[in-house]
């Protein structure tokens, strides 16, 4: 072959593979065999809900509370060290912060709406029933059943806040 020929295949197979990576952009994606994900929708039968957080002597820190919180369910979507929100708000002092109050983060008017304050009994039946508690939220994500991991993220949240002095100042 010639030279020639090789650099026009070349570029040919080049073109072909941009273009097919923008099509599949255009179309949503770039993996054509991806599905969408599935909602799990299953009732659940009625959950629980006691907000008796763990007796954790004041001494005890919030960063020796955190290995066994249970909060790796919410590190995905939340920042829980630095003021910066991501898919949700960053929970850095939500403990006795009013709901719906980080600046700079877009929430749904029905969490807005709820009003109150984030304490031990409002996180816990949030995070039991997130749906149940502000009906069209945008938080996608069921809840949590067990009583004691929901009790364990509380005080976590809790004792992060009065180590952090319960300053936002957002």
């Amino acid at each position: 072959m010639t030279e020639f020929c090789e650099r026009s295949i070349g570029r040919g197979w080049g073109a072909f593979v941009v273009l097919s990576a923008l099509l599949g952009l255009a179309a949503g994606s770039c993996a054509p065999n991806e599905r969408p994900v599935a909602v799990d929708t299953t009732p659940r039968p009625p959950i629980a809900l006691d907000p008796q957080l763990p007796d954790v002597p004041p001494e005890v820190s919030a960063a020796a509370l955190f290995e066994d919180s249970g909060y790796g369910k919410c590190a995905p979507c939340h920042a829980h060290e630095y003021r910066i929100n991501g898919v949700g708000p960053h929970l850095v002092g939500i403990y006795g912060r009013p709901i719906g109050s980080v600046e700079n983060y877009r929430y749904s008017e029905a969490l807005k709406s709820v009003g109150g304050t984030w304490n031990a009994a409002t996180l816990d039946r949030f995070l039991a029933d997130p749906e149940g508690f502000a009906p069209g939220t945008k938080m996608k994500f069921r809840g949590i059943e067990s009583a004691d991991t929901r009790a364990s993220i509380i005080a976590y949240l809790e004792r992060a806040a009065r180590d952090e002095g319960n300053r936002d100042p957002e």
